[in-house]
């Protein structure tokens, strides 16, 4: 029976593969152009038969290789996974004890600068009378400027009456006409 010629299509059943499976391994394996035809379909010869049958072999052989690795591949990374998930949660532990540690040192530090500032009122505290007598010689000239200021005031506000006065006595002359003021009559 391998002496026989078949089609593409029946080289394909026979092998348990698809018919474009078998096309693109005749295009690999470059017998493409070496292919006869019957009428309308292309068939191959017993040696080519047992060509691709040599190379479906191979491939078949060559996957199953493969598919070994990898799964023992797949376990090892799902190791690895697993022990960078644990490296991960202990990471996560050992910052989430560094912020507990740097809210208690600003803690302490706010309570250290809030206990320099009453020393510093205690301090200025003591030093007080010395600065209310500062205070109290400004207050005695800012009030002496204030009366200074407040007479020169008073002074402005009679010279001012002094100006209305005058001016009301200027509307009341009477009204010359302009040959009056021309000629002064």
């Amino acid at each position: 029976m391998q002496n026989k010629v078949l089609t593409l299509k029946q080289l394909a059943d026979k092998l348990e593969v698809s018919k474009s499976y078998i096309d693109k391994t005749i295009r690999t394996l470059g017998m493409h152009t070496e292919l006869k035809k019957d009428g309308n379909r292309y068939v191959v010869n017993p040696h080519q038969q047992k060509e691709i049958e040599r190379f479906l072999d191979n491939k078949k052989s060559h996957t199953e290789t493969h598919t070994q690795p990898n799964t023992s591949m797949h376990t090892s990374e799902s190791s690895e996974v697993e022990f960078l998930r644990s490296q991960l949660i202990e990471r996560n532990k050992e910052i989430e004890n560094l912020h507990k540690i740097l809210d208690q040192q600003q803690q302490l530090q706010l309570k250290t600068q809030n206990l320099l500032e009453e020393q510093k009122l205690i301090m200025s505290a003591d030093k007080e009378p010395e600065n209310e007598t500062n205070k109290f010689k400004d207050s005695i000239e800012s009030q002496q400027q204030f009366e200074h200021l407040k007479s020169e005031l008073e002074q402005k506000n009679l010279e001012n009456e002094e100006l209305k006065v005058t001016v009301e006595k200027l509307n009341q002359l009477p009204k010359k006409s302009f040959w009056q003021r021309l000629f002064n009559q």
